[in-house]
């Protein structure tokens, strides 16, 4: 009986753990990916930041006025720094893919082609949204 129990105890705190997993998981899918994703837009980073930087530093209009124009020149930089960094990520899988195909059968060439063509236009949609 004492056997019985035990395994009612680990069963109950591997649903506990589960259900913790899932909530961490829906948590994170709906309230923090949006965040990142809201954050790693540059056509909003001179408004964002000037934001902050006037609600965190109180900044006078004067102030603001001379700011703006150094967090405009920050985040063209950045977006296209953001653009380069995409462009050397798609060189870097052609390079790993040269080396990865020649170890494929037919069938997983073709798998690996597409997963590698999905991966590649995800990329290209950022550099063109950038």
């Amino acid at each position: 009986m004492s056997l019985f129990n035990s395994w009612k105890i680990i069963l109950a705190l591997a649903a506990i753990f589960g259900a913790g997993a899932y909530t961490g998981h829906i948590v994170t899918k709906g309230a923090v990916k949006p965040e990142v994703e809201k954050r790693a837009d540059l056509d909003d980073y001179t408004h964002r930041t000037i934001a902050k930087l006037q609600k965190e530093l109180k900044l006078t209009a004067e102030q603001e006025m001379r700011i703006e124009e150094s967090v405009e020149k920050a985040g063209r930089q950045l977006k296209q720094e953001y653009a380069d960094t995409l462009t050397r990520i798609v060189a870097i899988l052609d390079e790993a893919s040269q080396e990865i195909r020649p170890e494929l059968n037919e069938e997983q060439e073709v798998k690996y082609d597409k997963m590698l063509n999905e991966a590649k236009a995800q990329i290209q949609l950022r550099i063109e949204s950038q």
